[in-house]
């Protein structure tokens, strides 16, 4: 499902080079390295956020290499989570239909399945500043699984959060896994 091969990147203060891997589609993996190691530069190298000097990344068998962000079909969850403050639950979780232009019948069909999934459809016309972190958590993960790209690339998920939330949101990824979508998660 995702390949990557002999990825080089070099900035003035850092280099990765030579990085392979391949995950297969529902795998779950886990990258643990200590802050600076390159594991959200992996991530945004997938993401087409940062180019590679050299290598490829394939999804898919396609070679994504030089695609813009938007036309890779992979959803990142950022450690900041990137909600919009402004809008509610439920219109941050419509948000990647909406720019889609998909039928708002079909995203109101999308956003209230993936808010039961993930256990706040009863939060939907709240405010994302009115929402705990555990909450906030689970409204990004409900936005970027709307998309249904298969592929879900986490950066430090459980970084603010607490041991009982850490603990709800494992088996919130657990389920999200089960559910068949590969997952690529970065911590220290």
């Amino acid at each position: 499902m995702i390949e990557l091969k002999n990825i080089c990147r070099k900035f003035k203060d850092f280099e990765m080079s030579d990085i392979s891997l391949n995950i297969k589609k529902g795998e779950y993996h886990v990258l643990v390295g200590p802050s600076g190691a390159g594991k959200t530069l992996l991530l945004n190298l997938i993401a087409g956020f940062v180019k590679p000097d050299s290598g490829n990344i394939i999804l898919n068998g396609v070679d994504i290499t030089n695609l813009l962000p938007q036309n890779r079909n992979v959803s990142y969850l950022f450690q900041d989570l990137a909600l919009f403050p402004h809008l509610s639950v439920e219109e941050n979780v419509a948000f990647p239909l909406k720019i889609r232009k998909m039928k708002k019948l079909d995203i109101a069909a999308q956003v209230k399945k993936y808010l039961e999934f993930t256990d706040v459809l009863h939060l939907k016309d709240r405010r994302i500043s009115k929402l705990s972190g555990g909450e906030k958590q689970r409204v990004a993960l409900a936005r970027n699984l709307i998309t249904e790209s298969g592929i879900l690339m986490l950066d430090e998920p459980f970084s603010a959060i607490d041991t009982q939330l850490r603990l709800s949101l494992k088996k919130l990824l657990k389920k999200i896994s089960d559910y068949g979508v590969t997952i690529i998660h970065v911590t220290h």
